[in-house]
C-alpha cells in the first residue's frame, strides 16, 4: 500500500471518528421543555430514561432553562450504567422536577462555571461516577452517594437538603458542600433560587405588592404604593385611564434589583382629570417580564381648567387642553379684538386641536370654550 493511500484511509478515518462523535451527541440549544424535539438541535430529544448512548450537552440561555417534567408534573431522569466515557455537561440552566439517578459507571456529570442544575427531588449517584463542578448543583432532596470509587473535582458550589451515607460526604469536597438549609438561604447571591425551591418550582413573580393607594391632595392626585419584596426588577410604569380600560403611562420609577426588604413609593399625578381618574402599576423586570397590578380609582374634585397652546400661535392651528371630559355639545368661538366672530367648531373630542380653514392674521384673539356648565375665555396672540 503507498504512502498516500495509508495516509487517505488514516484521515478517512479522523474524518469518520469526527462525524460518528458529532453524531453521538445531543445538545439542547433552547428553552422549555427537555422532552420537545425543537429544543434539541436535530429536532429529537433524547429522552429521560437509561441516557448513556451519547454525551448530551445543554446550553441554554438564562435565565430561562431546560426542564424535565414541570410543576405539578415530576417526571425523573435516569442514566444507564456502563456509560463511563459519555458527559453530561450543562452550560446553562437545567430544571429537574423529579428525582435523578446515576447508575454504577454512568457517564460523568459536568457542570462548568456558570451552569446551574436545579433538582426538585433526591440525587443518586452510584459507584465509579466523577462530577466535576465549576458551577451550582443544587438537590432540595438528599444526595447519596453508593460506592467509595469516584472523583469529584472543581471549586463549585454543591447543596443539598441532606448528604445521605458516609460516601455522600467524602464523595464532595469540604469547600464545595452546603446545606440548602441554612447555606443556601442565607446566601443573598441565590435568594431566587430559595425562593424557586420553597415554591415548589415556580420562579417567584418579580414584584410582591403589599399595597396601592390613591389620594388628593391640594391639587394633586398622590399615589403611593409598597413592596415586600422584588427579584431582578428593573422599574414601574404608571398608567392612567379616565375610563378604566384605556390606558397611558404618565410616569417611571425604577426599582431596586432583587430585595427581600419592604420598599415604599411614591408618584404625584400633578394632571389629574376632573371626577374618577383609574390609575394601575405595570412592573417590568430586567428580563422585560411584564406584570399589571389591580386597577384603583382616585376622584379629583379641583377646579376645571382649560388652556390653549401654542400661545403666541401662527394661526393655523389651535391646541387645547383639559382637565376633565368634554360635553357631547361642547363649543369653541374665536372672536377677534373687536368681539367679531372669526371662526368655531362643536362636537368637539379629546385629540385636543382645531384647524383653521383660514390662517388667522396677526393680532389678538379670544376663545372661549362651553361645555356642559363650564365656559371660560382664554387669550390669543398670533403673529
Amino acid at each position: 500500500m503507498s504512502r498516500k493511500l495509508v495516509i487517505g484511509v488514516a484521515a478517512l478515518i479522523i474524518i469518520a471518528c469526527t462525524i460518528d462523535l458529532a453524531a453521538q451527541t445531543s445538545v439542547a440549544g433552547a428553552n422549555g421543555l427537555w422532552t420537545s424535539g425543537p429544543n434539541w438541535i436535530g429536532g429529537t430529544s433524547p429522552g429521560v430514561s437509561n441516557l448513556g448512548a451519547s454525551n448530551v450537552v445543554v446550553n441554554t440561555t438564562s435565565p430561562n432553562y431546560l426542564q424535565v417534567g414541570a410543576y405539578g408534573s415530576n417526571q425523573n431522569l435516569t442514566f444507564a450504567q456502563n456509560s463511563e466515557t459519555r458527559s453530561f455537561t450543562v452550560n446553562g440552566t437545567l430544571v429537574v422536577y423529579g428525582n435523578v439517578t446515576f447508575d454504577n459507571k454512568a457517564m460523568d456529570l459536568v457542570i462548568p462555571n456558570g451552569g446551574l442544575v436545579i433538582i426538585l427531588g433526591n440525587l443518586t449517584m452510584a459507584n465509579k461516577l466523577d462530577l466535576s463542578l465549576g458551577g451550582t448543583l443544587v438537590v432540595k432532596g438528599q444526595f447519596s452517594k453508593n460506592g467509595s470509587q469516584g472523583d469529584f473535582e472543581g471549586s463549585g458550589a454543591f447543596y443539598a437538603g441532606s448528604y445521605v451515607g458516609t460516601h455522600a460526604d467524602d464523595f464532595v469536597d469540604d469547600g464545595s458542600e452546603f446545606l440548602v438549609n441554612p447555606h443556601l438561604i442565607n446566601n443573598p447571591a441565590l435568594q431566587y433560587i430559595e425562593d424557586f425551591l420553597n415554591n415548589n418550582g415556580q420562579w417567584p413573580l418579580p414584584v410582591e405588592l403589599l399595597s396601592f393607594n390613591a389620594e388628593q391632595l391640594d391639587e394633586e392626585i398622590v399615589l403611593d404604593w409598597s413592596t415586600a419584596s422584588e427579584l431582578n426588577f428593573h422599574y414601574f410604569s404608571i398608567e392612567r385611564s379616565l375610563d378604566g380600560k384605556n390606558f397611558s403611562e404618565i410616569g417611571r420609577i425604577d426599582g431596586h434589583g432583587t430585595t427581600r426588604e419592604r420598599h415604599d413609593y411614591s408618584f404625584n399625578d400633578r394632571n389629574p382629570q376632573v371626577g374618577k381618574n383609574y390609575y394601575r402599576l405595570k412592573s417590568v423586570d430586567f428580563d422585560d417580564y411584564v406584570e399589571y397590578f389591580d386597577v384603583i380609582m382616585g376622584n379629583y374634585s379641583g377646579k376645571k381648567v382649560f388652556s390653549i397652546y401654542p400661545n403666541p400661535s401662527d394661526g393655523t392651528t389651535l391646541n387645547y387642553n383639559m382637565n376633565f371630559s368634554l360635553d357631547e355639545n361642547s363649543t369653541i368661538v374665536v372672536y377677534d379684538n373687536l368681539g367679531v366672530k372669526v371662526g368655531s367648531t362643536s362636537g368637539l373630542d379629546q385629540k385636543n386641536n382645531l384647524t383653521f380653514l383660514n390662517s388667522l392674521n396677526s393680532g389678538v384673539y379670544y376663545v372661549k370654550i362651553v361645555s356642559g356648565n363650564f365656559s371660560t375665555i382664554e387669550r390669543l396672540v398670533v403673529r
